[in-house]
């Protein structure tokens, strides 16, 4: 809109710069805001989770808040709250980069609107999987630590008595002259 009223072009001539005076402001803006927001939808989620499970599983919300802390580990919140702080400046790097380049009338603003929404969804979806790359393996530990270095174990007595025997998938992938008991 600032391009259409044309006051992008009396800031130039005013010599403010456009990256101090808009970019910054919005990304700073974003970069505070959708933390929040994540928190807020989290703590959303969490207490729509704990009563799901209240009414279908008879969970009490006391045994659900006693369990959330060995089933979601800190590392993930934390990941969840800086993975909104990079696409909060993405989102508002990408609006403003479309917003600056957006002609004098009223036809280009509605385009540069739509290629904005999807670009920054687009960017959101690439940097997202980035992160699901690079993270892929924080908060995750494993079901068992077999005390035997064969995999599977000889013996039932081998396997890690809290985690059963392995699924039938896991069982495939082994040589099937082995049987589990």
């Amino acid at each position: 809109v600032m391009r259409v009223t044309e006051e992008l072009d009396a800031m130039r001539v005013m010599g403010i710069s456009h990256g101090f005076r808009l970019v910054m402001p919005r990304a700073i803006a974003l970069a505070i805001a959708m933390p929040l927001i994540t928190v807020w939808t989290t703590l959303a989620g969490l207490a729509g989770g704990m009563l799901a499970a209240d009414l279908a599983l008879d969970i009490t919300p006391s045994f659900f808040m006693q369990a959330m802390p060995g089933a979601v580990k800190v590392a993930n919140l934390t990941l969840a709250v800086s993975k909104s702080v990079v696409f909060g400046v993405l989102i508002a790097l990408v609006g403003c980069h479309y917003g600056l380049r957006v002609e004098p009338n009223t036809q280009s603003l509605g385009r540069g609107t739509t290629a904005s929404v999807v670009a920054a969804s687009t960017v959101v979806i690439l940097v997202d999987a980035v992160f699901a790359i690079v993270f892929r393996s924080v908060g995750v530990q494993p079901r068992c630590t077999w005390t035997t270095p064969a995999f599977p174990p000889a013996t039932p007595s081998s396997r890690c008595a809290s985690s059963g025997p392995p699924s039938a998938a896991a069982q495939s992938r082994w040589s099937s002259t082995r049987t589990w008991t």
